[in-house]
């Protein structure tokens, strides 16, 4: 799944607070197991979080419609970090200014948008994909 795919993981504390005990325990379960052998970072304020990842050189994204990236471009980014914004709401204005950039996932224009869970299965699929220019 998704989790299998990551190095690491970073989740905002504001995040998690926001979940109630079903909603945690559904999505540690929909990971099939895949949390236990991920390390996990919590960190409280997200926007420095991303700050000390591009300081160390990660090339921070984040999903967004209106994005100015495509999807597939994530593969041609070496140190990626891929930010996903709650569902309904999406990123907050500060970590999108914060984002180096902003990628968009092209979906019909008679849907709305993606579920966050799909919205990340498609950015790690696109980012682990070699460049076919």
């Amino acid at each position: 799944g998704v989790c299998a795919a990551l190095r690491w993981a970073v989740l905002s504390w504001a995040a998690v607070r926001t979940l109630d005990n079903k909603e945690l325990a559904d999505g540690i379960r929909a990971a099939a197991g895949a949390l236990e052998h991920l390390p996990m970072i919590r960190v409280v304020n997200l926007a420095r979080a991303i700050e000390s990842m591009q300081e160390a050189g990660v090339t921070v994204t984040g999903l967004a419609a209106e994005g100015e990236m495509v999807v597939h471009d994530l593969a041609t980014i070496d140190r990626l970090g891929i930010v996903l914004g709650g569902e309904g709401a999406g990123l907050r204005h500060l970590t999108r200014r914060h984002c180096d950039h902003l990628v968009r996932i092209e979906i019909s224009p008679r849907s709305e948008s993606l579920n966050v869970s799909i919205a990340a299965a498609i950015a790690l699929h696109a980012a682990t994909r070699t460049p076919s220019w």
